[in-house]
C-alpha cells in the first residue's frame, strides 16, 4: 500500500472545514434549480448531499455514513432547509438509487469502466515519472477523476491503480537507461559485480569503500576507485531524460545493495541501477578528493607551524643562556670599573676572550630577521609530502576558470607535466612566467640573494595557490558538484534561447539589462530626493549638523519591570521533558507525518524514538562513544536542574531510525 492507516481514512472523507467546503459544496443557480424539483426537504437535502459528495471528495455516500454536522450545516444554510430534515431521508430504499441517477445524468458522472480505468493508468503513468513520491500520483490520480467526473470506487482502487502506473513508469525508465547502454558498456558495468582488488570483495563494494584517514595513500585509493569509474565510461548523456530526483532513487539502491542483490534483478533494472549509481559515484569520489586535498594542505601548513614553534622554543632556551652570560658579565665589568682597571684588564679579569667570542656568536645565531618566523619558510621541508599528493590529484582532473585564471592553470598544467617526465631544470619558459604569479611574501622565498629560484619553493606555490583559487570558486574542476562552475548551476544556453523566444522566462523583472539599470536607476533617484527633502524640511530625527550625518541610535522598548515580570513568568513555567514537549506540539500540529524514511516513504513508526532523534540532532548532540553520562553542558536547559530530558539509548536508536 501507498497510503498509511490515517491517510487511507481522511483521503476520501467528507469535508469538514470552511475552505474546503466553500469551495467544493457551494451551490450554483443551476443546482439549485435541480434540486427545486425535488418536493419535500428531506430529498432536496439528500440529493444536494449526494452532488456535493460525487465533486468531492468524488465518491457516493454510503449507507449509514454519518456526515458531519459542519458540512450538514453548510448545505442546509444554503437551502433554508432544516439540517434534521436529513433524517427522514431514504426510509423507501429506491429514493436513495433514484437520486443517484439524477446527478449522474444531469451533470454526466460516470462509473470507473475497464476503458476509462486505461486511459487513467496512462495518464498516472506519466505523473509517476516526474512525481517524488508515489502518494503524490494518488493525489493527482484522485483529483483527474473528480475532473472527468468519474466517480471514484474506493481508495483501495486509487492505490492500486496508482502503485501499477508507478511500477510501469519505473520500469519504462529502467528500459529506457538500458537501451542507451551498448553491449560492451553494458559488459564493462557486469565486471564490476565480479571480484574487486581484495579476496571475497566485489568491484562495486571496492568502490564504496570510505577514503580512510587523510594522507597521499588515501588519495591514491581515492584516484584509483575514480579511475575504475571513468573506465567503465558512463556518457553523461545516458540519464540526461530521467528525472533528477529519480536518478537519485536509482544511485541510492546503488550505494545500499550488494552485489548479490544485483545479480538477481533482471538485466535492464540491474544495468539502469549501477548506470545512476556510477554517474553518482564519479561526482562523489571527485568531491572526496577535492575535499581531502584542501585538508592535506592544511595538514602541511599545520605541520610547518609546529616546527617553527619548536625553532623558536629552542632559541627562546639559547637566548636565555647568552643573557644570563651577558648580564653576569656586565655586572662584573662595572664592579671593575672602581679598581681602575683598563677595559682589556676588565675583560680578562672576569671571562677569557675566548668565552666572550664563544657567547657573541651563540648571540649572533640567536638573532633572527622576522620574516624567517613566516611558514613559507618552514613549508619547504614538506615538500615530499604535498608532491606525494599533489602528483595524482593535479593529473586526475580538469581545472577550469575565467580568463584571469588562465595563466595559472596553465602554469599548474605544466608543472604537472614536468613532475610526470621528470624535468627539473629551471630554464624551462613555465618557470619565470609562473614566478610572475607568486606575490611578494612568496617570491622572496622562492628567489634567493644571487637570484637564483628555488623550483620547490615555487611549485610548493602553485600547489597552495590553487587550493586557495579552488576555495574561493575562481577555478573550478570538471566533475564536480560541490566545485563546479556557476554556469552549471544555470540553465544551458539552448535552453534559455528558446524559452526568450517564446517570451516565457521565469523572472518578475525586464529581461532587458539596460531597461532594468535604467528603472533601477530611477527608483534610487527618486528616494535619494525624498531623503533630501526630509533632511531639509528637518522631518525625522536623522540630521545634518556640523559633525554630518547625524542618525539616532535604536533603543530598545524593554524595561526593568518588564524584564523582571519575563524572568519571573519563566520562574513559575512548570518544568516538561523535551520528548513530552515535542510530544505536546505534534499531537497539536501533526508536524511527524510529513516526516518520512527514505527508502519507505512511511512516517516515524516509533513517535517516542523519532522525537529523540529530532531532539538530539536540532541540538547537535552528535554520538559519545564512551560511557560516560550526558550532562547539562551538552543540552540547552530542558528541565529545573537542566540536565537532558532524554536517554543515550533514545539517542541512538533515533539515529539507526532516521539514518
Amino acid at each position: 500500500m501507498i497510503l498509511t492507516d490515517a491517510e487511507r481514512q481522511n483521503f476520501l472523507a467528507l469535508p469538514a472545514d470552511d475552505d474546503t467546503l466553500i469551495r467544493h459544496w457551494s451551490l450554483d443557480d443551476d443546482d439549485r434549480r435541480l434540486i427545486e424539483t425535488r418536493r419535500h426537504d428531506d430529498t432536496r437535502l439528500g440529493l444536494a448531499l449526494q452532488l456535493s459528495a460525487l465533486r468531492y471528495p468524488g465518491r457516493l455516500i454510503q449507507r449509514g455514513e454519518v456526515i458531519p454536522s459542519v458540512a450538514l450545516s453548510f448545505l442546509a444554510e444554503q437551502l433554508g432547509i432544516e439540517p434534521e430534515a436529513l433524517i427522514t431521508f431514504a426510509r423507501r430504499a429506491p429514493t436513495r438509487y433514484e437520486q443517484l441517477a439524477i446527478p449522474r445524468q444531469h451533470y454526466g458522472f460516470t462509473e470507473l469502466s475497464h476503458p476509462l480505468r486505461a486511459d487513467l493508468l496512462a495518464f498516472a503513468r506519466g505523473i509517476a515519472i516526474v512525481s517524488t513520491k508515489d502518494k503524490f500520483v494518488v493525489a493527482t490520480l484522485a483529483d483527474e477523476m473528480r475532473r472527468r467526473r468519474i466517480v471514484i470506487p474506493g481508495i483501495t482502487l486509487l492505490e492500486r491503480l496508482a502503485g501499477q502506473a508507478c511500477t510501469e513508469a519505473e520500469e519504462a525508465l529502467y528500459a529506457d537507461v538500458a537501451g542507451r547502454l551498448t553491449p560492451d558498456l553494458a559488459l564493462r558495468i557486469e565486471a564490476l559485480l565480479g571480484v574487486g582488488r581484495r579476496a571475497k570483495q566485489s568491484g562495486i563494494s571496492w568502490l564504496r569503500e570510505p577514503p580512510g584517514k587523510a594522507g597521499a595513500t588515501a588519495m591514491r585509493g581515492l584516484i584509483d576507485r575514480l579511475e575504475a569509474v571513468r573506465h567503465v565510461g558512463i556518457p553523461n548523456d545516458v540519464l540526461q531524460a530521467i528525472p533528477a530526483h529519480r536518478v537519485r532513487r536509482m544511485a541510492q539502491a546503488g550505494r545500499r545493495l550488494t552485489a548479490q542483490n544485483f545479480e538477481q534483478m533482471r538485466p535492464g533494472r540491474r544495468h539502469a541501477t549501477l548506470a545512476a549509481f556510477l554517474l553518482e559515484m564519479e561526482i562523489a569520489l571527485t568531491d572526496a578528493a577535492i575535499g581531502m586535498f584542501e585538508t592535506l594542505i592544511g595538514k602541511s601548513f599545520r605541520q610547518a607551524e609546529s616546527a617553527r614553534d619548536k625553532q623558536l622554543l629552542e632559541s627562546a632556551s639559547s637566548a636565555t643562556s647568552a643573557l644570563d652570560f651577558f648580564a653576569n658579565f656586565g655586572e662584573a665589568i662595572t664592579a671593575k670599573r672602581e679598581s681602575r682597571l683598563s677595559l682589556d684588564e676588565a675583560v680578562t679579569a672576569v671571562a677569557s676572550w675566548e668565552e666572550l667570542i664563544q657567547a657573541t656568536a651563540s648571540a649572533k645565531a640567536i638573532k633572527r630577521p622576522q620574516s624567517e618566523d613566516d611558514l613559507i619558510t618552514y613549508l619547504s621541508a614538506q615538500y615530499v609530502r604535498i608532491r606525494r599528493f599533489a602528483a595524482p590529484f593535479l593529473a586526475s582532473f580538469t581545472f577550469e576558470g575565467n580568463c584571469r585564471n588562465a595563466h595559472f592553470i596553465e602554469a599548474i598544467l605544466q608543472m604537472e607535466t614536468a613532475w610526470r617526465k621528470g624535468a627539473r631544470s629551471n630554464d624551462r619558459p613555465w618557470v619565470r612566467k609562473a614566478l610572475l604569479l607568486a606575490n611578494a611574501r612568496w617570491r622572496k622565498e622562492i628567489v634567493g640573494g644571487d637570484g637564483a629560484i628555488d623550483r620547490k619553493i615555487l611549485e610548493l606555490f602553485l600547489v597552495v595557490e590553487l587550493k586557495n583559487r579552488i576555495a574561493a570558486g575562481d577555478i573550478c574542476i570538471s566533475g564536480s558538484r560541490a566545485y563546479r562552475a556557476l554556469d552549471e548551476h544555470m540553465i544551458s544556453q539552448q535552453t534559455f534561447a528558446v524559452i526568450k523566444a517564446e517570451a516565457r522566462i521565469p523572472v518578475a523583472i525586464p529581461i532587458d539589462v539596460e531597461t532594468y539599470l535604467a528603472q533601477k536607476a530611477g527608483a534610487l533617484n527618486q528616494k535619494l530626493r525624498e531623503a533630501a527633502r526630509r533632511l531639509e524640511a528637518g522631518r525625522g530625527d536623522t540630521r545634518i549638523g556640523a559633525k554630518g550625518l547625524r542618525v539616532p541610535a535604536v533603543r530598545t522598548t524593554e524595561t526593568e519591570a518588564a524584564i523582571a515580570f519575563a524572568r519571573r513568568v519563566a520562574t513559575a513555567m512548570p518544568s516538561i521533558r523535551l520528548t513530552d514537549l515535542v510530544a505536546d506540539i505534534d499531537r497539536m500540529t501533526s508536524f511527524s507525518s510529513l516526516f518520512e524514511h527514505l527508502q519507505t516513504g512511511r512516517p516515524p513508526s516509533d513517535l517516542r524514538v523519532f522525537y529523540a532523534a529530532l531532539i538530539a540532532e536540532a541540538t547537535n548532540l552528535g554520538f559519545l562513544e564512551d560511557g560516560a553520562r550526558l550532562s547539562r553542558h551538552h543540552a540547552p536547559p530542558a528541565t529545573a536542574d537542566g540536565n537532558l530530558a532524554f536517554s543515550r539509548r533514545d539517542i541512538r536508536a533515533g539515529a539507526r531510525q532516521a539514518g
